[in-house]
Formats: structure tokens, sequence, C-alpha cells
């Protein structure tokens, strides 16, 4: 199997992706960057200007997050498939994370400008992915607002 093919497969396993066509797909793969990083290698650092969303093609990124004086922490551990960054690739942000590789990693950095381009080419696929993206951040307003009652709950 050829490497494109072989990074269409790759990105067609990503959940964000799921009702891009193979042609949307092939455009984000073409235009992909391939980075491969040894273990314990940053591949970016809390803070640092997301101007993409990365795709773990191969291994494993621990995503970190800084404590004091005990070092790092590993808050998540993702595996091919999982995508960093997702709201990267729509509107420019900071990284909330660190992200370290593991086990010998390859990611695809998909960029803002080429995400937003197949947005444009394909409007089915931008509403498609409004509706999901506003589903998530509604689901997140409910649970905050959850957190808040129980907060409120404390408060005597």
């Amino acid at each position: 199997m050829a490497k494109l093919d072989n990074d269409i497969e790759t990105l067609r396993a990503v959940p964000l992706f799921a009702g891009f066509g193979s042609e949307e797909l092939r455009l984000l793969a073409f235009s992909a960057e391939e980075k491969t990083l040894k273990d314990g290698e940053a591949l970016f650092r809390a803070g640092d200007r997301a101007d993409g969303g990365y795709v773990v093609a191969s291994g494993r990124v621990d995503l970190t997050e800084e404590r004091d004086s005990l070092g790092p922490r590993v808050v998540a551990a993702l595996g091919p498939g999982s995508l960093i960054g997702e709201m990267a690739l729509i509107v420019e942000t900071q990284r909330p994370t660190g992200a370290v590789a593991n086990q010998g990693t390859r990611v695809m950095l998909i960029r803002r400008a080429a995400f937003k381009r197949v947005l444009s080419e394909y409007p089915d696929i931008a509403r498609r992915l409004h509706g999901v993206i506003s589903g998530r951040i509604q689901a997140a307003a409910a649970d905050l607002a959850r957190v808040r009652e129980a907060l409120d709950a404390l408060d005597p």
C-alpha cells in the first residue's frame, strides 16, 4: 500500500473525520506534514501557539501538565487514530498541555489553513462538523452547570 493510502487510512480512523469521504481525506493526507519522534521527545509544550492538529499515526503521545517542583504529570496517553488539538484546526489557540512521544511515535500535522480549505470546498462536511462541535460545547456547558450546582450546595 502506498504511503498516501496509509495516511488516508490513518485519518479515516479519527472520529472527527468519520463523515469525510475519500477525496476529503486525500486532500488532508496530501497536505499533512509527517513528523517522527523518539521516545521522550517533546512534540510541543504547554502555552505553545497551535497552528493545527496532530494525528497520532503510530506509537503513543503522552499529554502532560507541569506541577511545580514535582515535574510533569501525564494526564492522557493517546495512541493511533487520536487527534491532538481538535480546536486548533478551526481557531487560533495555545496548547493547554505539553505532549511527549512514547513508543517511537509518528504524527501527522494538519495545519489550520489546509483544514479550512477542505471545509470551504466541501460545505456539507463543514455543516456536519458544526453540529458535532456545537453538541460537544453544549454538553460541556451542561457539565459545568452541574459542577457549579454541586459546589453551590457545599457552600454553607
